[in-house]
């Protein structure tokens, strides 16, 4: 093959990224944005702390359901119907698995809102864990809104459509600083402005929700109502099951950062909470929030890079899986892995290297004093040193 073989094959394998990386980008600074207007309200004490531990229950429910084992798993065979059997065999698959994701999870958001408006009215909770299950009440919705959401992203992805899939993280970081801005006019109190804000993220939700949906039904792809086919039944049944192997991965990272969170949380309650055990691994208020705010920053890198390539390779893979193709398989995954080398190792020095100024720059000013600013740079620096690691999981 010769090199001008070469670069044309390799810019079919690349189409879109441009869109999705540059889309991405301006979601990361607008997110950076929300952020800064996060830390200079509250710095990193106990109400961000706890708005944090809030806002990963959804995200973890989007990262194992939404993006990740639904898209591992639902992708490949939406893939498949789509040029096998015509759209309308595709969106009728597309529909059966998007209402049993909506019964399922659905369900599981009912009977946790359930339990935890029972221990609301109950229990003898401290201002720390009322906030922390109020603010879980209000934001367990969106688990459900972004995951249906994303179903409809893979199923875009599945037909080379990018633009609309990377923009919904732009509507959510702009309805949620909006919300951040609303907050701060009508109310003085923290517990009220974080409220707001949760608010707002539960309707950044209906907002993505609504973009994705509608540029499905533009593809002939869209959620209906009636009587699904046993056959298909069938399928749709064993494609959840192939989730499970994805889930089980997944689930031990994602467990992992919820629970890494709850613990700094736990562990920076205010003096004779912590049994006495506890005593010496005590925390400093913000440690869950400089966390957050370290993981923020390391998917800056990461989402316009690693999780851009990712997506746009990812129909690929799935194309040539089906075909049986392994060669082209082989090909495309050795190219992007040689992407992720050439980018995310200098990413992951770059970051850990200016950790610091660019903490004192984003985030210093407000309620985020320098006892927050330090803490965060070790944050910001540790997760930076693994940029290029995760790149190379998501390909």
């Amino acid at each position: 093959m010769s090199d001008t073989d070469v670069q044309p094959a390799a810019g079919r394998r690349l189409k879109g990224l441009r869109v999705v990386s540059g889309l991405t980008l301006v979601s990361r600074v607008a997110g950076l944005a929300r952020d800064m207007l996060m830390a200079w309200l509250f710095g990193t004490g106990w109400v961000l702390d706890t708005f944090t531990v809030a806002f990963r229950i959804p995200g973890m429910f989007r990262r194992l359901f939404g993006e990740g084992a639904m898209t591992a798993a639902f992708l490949p065979r939406f893939v498949e119907e789509d040029q096998s059997h015509g759209r309308a065999a595709a969106s009728d698959l597309f529909s059966a698995v998007a209402r049993q994701l909506v019964r399922w999870l659905g369900l599981m958001v009912l009977v946790a809102e359930l339990i935890l408006v029972l221990v609301w009215m109950m229990a003898a909770l401290s201002d720390r864990s009322r906030l922390l299950v109020e603010l879980t009440m209000i934001l367990l919705p969106y688990a459900l809104l972004i995951c249906v959401a994303a179903l409809h992203c893979a199923a875009l992805h599945g037909v080379h459509h990018f633009l609309v899939p990377a923009f919904l993280p732009i509507a959510l970081n702009v309805v949620w600083f909006s919300g951040g801005v609303l907050a701060i006019w009508q109310f003085s109190s923290d517990d009220d402005q974080v409220r707001l804000i949760a608010l707002s993220i539960l309707v950044g939700g209906f907002v993505q929700l609504a973009f994705a949906a509608r540029k499905s039904t533009q593809f002939g792809i869209a959620i209906r109502g009636g009587d699904v086919a046993p056959e298909l039944n069938r399928r749709v049944m064993r494609l959840f099951r192939q989730m499970g192997p994805v889930l089980f991965g997944l689930s031990i990272t994602q467990l992992n950062g919820l629970v890494d969170s709850l613990l700094a949380w736990l562990l920076a309650q205010p003096p004779g909470v912590l049994p006495e055990s506890l005593e010496p691994f005590r925390l400093s208020d913000g440690t869950a929030s400089a966390l957050y705010l370290g993981q923020r920053m390391f998917q800056f890198p990461l989402g316009v890079f690693g999780v851009a390539l990712g997506t746009v390779l990812f129909p690929r893979f799935a194309r040539h899986a089906a075909a049986g193709d392994r060669a082209e398989l082989s090909r495309d995954i050795l190219h992007g892995l040689q992407l992720v080398m050439l980018v995310g190792i200098p990413a992951s020095v770059g970051l850990w290297l200016v950790a610091e100024p660019v903490t004192d720059l984003l985030f210093r000013r407000g309620a985020f004093d320098d006892a927050d600013a330090q803490l965060t740079v070790r944050m910001i620096g540790t997760y930076g040193a693994g940029v290029w690691v995760f790149c190379g999981l998501l390909i």
